[in-house]
């Protein structure tokens, strides 16, 4: 008899009453089967961390220029960091690589269009045996012979200013102020060389004079220990460790802004701006790197400190960390 009940309602539905009701019974069925089965694969996660952010103060560009040149000399072939970090590159031997723009090539490196993309990778070291992982991807962006001779062309031309100090700047900025050795490289999307995704640019001369002219004038310097008659720029380098989790194929960003420290005080324009130093892509579900960029420093008084910041590809921060604080 209450058999007969219960499903009496089932069968006094119209045909159209019959189908919702289906659907709805397959619906729960289907959330409690999702919540009592366990997945196999979990959700992925965005996520990215900061750590061990220092700062060394006082760094002319020149001199970091210098030591950044002689590390990539040190480990053509080798693996290489988001620039070089010593404690990340392989000691064992390899042969000597040059790609076509002179600078060091790695295993594993790739070149699309417009873009250089090198992968950085880390070395773990057990006894007897040196092993090298995958790291993010370094994405630089690529010109060609006739926009490396218009940023060329430029950076001499805003050397060249009147209002510019005489300046003295290391071989790698003069022939491509763009180098990973040079220091400049946030500077790329300020003098549109790079866009968002990191493909090169249409270089213009006029605009890549106009804002390192700009850069070159409120910038600090000393007195050049190799030629008096010149200015060197000073700035801070900035080190780092970046850990990236469920970025596998995704880029993000790693950018650095320029803050006062003190209350009502602040820093010129040409600091304000939100800049790019990396632009990288996962190639693991968590990578992790080491890394230092050169930030050249306003002639305004400090204090001052940089915060340092990662962000996915929509433009969301993930995470950030300041130095220290400086003048």
């Amino acid at each position: 008899m209450s058999s007969t009940s219960s499903g009496g309602w089932f069968a006094s539905l119209g045909k159209g009453g019959k189908w919702l009701a289906g659907v709805i019974i397959v619906a729960l069925v289907g959330a409690l089967v999702a919540n009592l089965v366990p997945r196999p694969f979990p959700p992925e996660e965005i996520a990215a961390e900061l750590s061990d952010v220092s700062i060394d103060v006082g760094v002319t560009l020149e001199e970091y220029s210098i030591r950044h040149a002689n590390q990539y000399a040190a480990t053509r072939g080798g693996a290489r960091m988001l620039l070089v970090s010593a404690r990340d590159v392989a000691q064992t031997p390899v042969e000597d690589q040059a790609g076509t723009d002179g600078q060091p090539t790695t295993p594993g490196q790739t070149t699309t269009p417009g873009q250089t993309t090198t992968t950085p990778g880390q070395t773990t070291t057990t006894p007897g045996q040196t092993t090298t992982t995958p790291g993010p991807t370094v994405i630089q962006p690529k010109l060609d012979v006739v926009e490396r001779d218009r940023l060329d062309a430029g950076v001499q031309a805003a050397l060249d200013e009147p209002n510019v100090p005489p300046l003295k700047l290391a071989p790698d900025c003069l022939q491509n102020a763009i180098s990973t050795s040079c220091g400049l490289t946030s500077l790329q999307l300020h003098i549109e060389v790079a866009g968002k995704d990191g493909e090169a640019g249409r270089v213009s001369q006029q605009t890549v004079e106009r804002r390192l002219a700009q850069v070159f004038r409120g910038t600090r310097t000393v007195a050049s220990v190799s030629d008096p008659s010149k200015r060197e720029l000073v700035g801070v380098t900035v080190n780092f460790n970046v850990t990236l989790t469920g970025f596998l194929g995704a880029r993000a960003d790693v950018r650095w802004s320029l803050y006062s420290a003190r209350p009502g005080r602040r820093v010129p324009g040409d600091w304000l701006r939100n800049q790019r130093v990396f632009l990288l892509r996962g190639e693991a579900d968590k990578d992790r790197a080491s890394g230092e960029f050169w930030v050249p420093i306003p002639q305004v008084r400090g204090p001052f400190f940089i915060r340092v910041g990662v962000y996915d590809e929509d433009g969301g921060r993930l995470d950030y960390a300041d130095t220290r604080r400086f003048r």
